[in-house]
């Protein structure tokens, strides 16, 4: 009965899997549930059960009732089984917290949908098996998904653990976010949070962080936000409107720590002053140059010339090269409080050229030409290395050296230790 019934089914799923794979996802929710039956089905064949695991938990919910999968699944022992056994293997050979949650979150849905509720039995062992002290929870990870984790004993490690992470500069957003997430919970004692707010006090905080954490320390956050923020004023000399307006910008947008004064708008003692005294701008186009490049057949890469260019025929494309340069020299002055933060002549020439290497041919000896497809020789090669459609303009060329006068002045206390992503 279990054969026939087995027969049917992969019978009927024969035409979808003929059609639908990973890159064609069938769009009705009827055919996706057949999908992931079809595949769990297979999987379990090849004893592959983390794969029969995820297409059964895909399998869920695409239809209202999951009376077909539960069907499917109490008919075929290998998956019920095989399952099992996935599930209840030795979770403490698991050392990757994901890869534990995953199985748990798996365990869970599955059992509690019906389709197998003996997983169930599962859990005690997985839970028991995420309080090994190796795992490293912190907040930011899923550790809610797990019972044995919500003892207060395991919430104190964690903590402690996630404030420890707060000192590395390499951590990630995620790991203030859950603290501000677990401090913000009713539940949190006055000495957890105070604990916590003088790790935060003496750690340095990027904005994004201090948003998360308005609500739990509004005071905190105000004195650290005053702290990052930065105003600074910018004068160019001789006057120059769209220099100016486009250096503005670029120093704003490279953080949002950075308040850009208006022009004769008063800061305070703490105002950072930048002065850009153009000293020399001088712009030129470079001559474009082109040239007929031929190579006879005896020059070209013997296995090219053999395969593709008739007897004593002639490779040929044509050159081309040109570009602008700017030379340019900069005093740049940054002051704050009388205090000289950057006093320095800054000058050099950019330069950005371009090559062309365009209608490649071969061209016999009566005239004839067809297109060549190949690189002729290390010479073409070289004359060709980094070869563009684009040809710069003196406007890409300002543009680089703005970024480049902006990153002179902002690579000065105290604006370097300011400048965030």
């Amino acid at each position: 009965m279990k054969k026939n019934f087995f027969a049917a089914l992969l019978l009927g799923l024969s035409n979808l899997f003929g059609c639908a794979t990973p890159n064609n996802y069938p769009q009705d929710p009827a055919q996706q549930l057949d999908f992931h039956i079809g595949y769990a089905i297979e999987y379990a064949e090849k004893n592959d059960f983390d794969r029969v695991a995820y297409h059964v938990n895909e399998a869920l919910g695409k239809q209202p009732s999951n009376d077909k999968l539960r069907e499917v699944i109490k008919n075929n022992t290998k998956i019920q089984s095989g399952l099992l056994n996935h599930f209840c293997e030795n979770p403490k050979k698991i050392t990757d917290k994901q890869i534990l949650t995953d199985r748990m979150l798996s365990i869970k849905k599955i059992s509690e949908s019906g389709v197998l509720p003996d997983a169930g039995k599962c859990k005690a062992a997985v839970d028991m098996a995420a309080n090994r002290a190796e795992l490293d929870w912190l907040l930011s990870d899923n550790w809610e998904a797990f019972d044995s984790l919500k003892s207060p004993e395991a919430q104190k490690k964690i903590f402690e653990r996630t404030l420890d992470q707060v000192s590395d500069s390499r951590r990630k957003l995620a790991i203030v976010q859950s603290l501000a997430k677990y401090l913000a919970n009713p539940e949190r004692t006055n000495t957890e949070k105070d604990i916590a707010k003088q790790r935060l006090s003496k750690s340095t905080l990027h904005r994004a962080e201090l948003s998360e954490l308005k609500n739990v320390y509004p005071d905190l956050v105000e004195r650290k936000l005053k702290e990052l923020t930065a105003y600074v004023q910018v004068t160019i000399t001789p006057p120059d409107r769209l220099t100016e307006e486009d250096i503005k910008e670029g120093i704003k947008k490279a953080s949002a720590n950075f308040v850009i004064l208006a022009k004769g708008e008063a800061g305070g003692k703490d105002t950072i002053n930048i002065n850009y005294e153009k000293l020399r701008l001088e712009e030129r186009q470079l001559p474009a140059q082109s040239q007929t490049i031929t190579y006879a057949q005896h020059e070209v890469n013997l296995m090219m010339a053999a395969l593709f260019m008739p007897r004593n025929a002639s490779y040929i494309y044509e050159w081309t090269s040109g570009g602008v340069e700017i030379e340019y020299g900069y005093a740049i002055r940054a002051t704050q409080n009388g205090k000289i933060l950057l006093d320095d002549l800054f000058r050099g020439t950019l330069t950005k050229t371009f090559v062309n290497c365009t209608n490649p041919r071969i061209v016999n000896v009566f005239g004839g030409s067809t297109r060549a497809d190949f690189v002729a020789n290390d010479d073409m090669t070289s004359r060709c290395s980094g070869a563009t459609s684009s040809v710069p303009t003196i406007q890409s060329a300002r543009k680089e050296l703005t970024t480049l006068l902006i990153n002179k002045a902002t690579s000065v206390e105290p604006l370097a230790s300011r400048l965030e992503p």
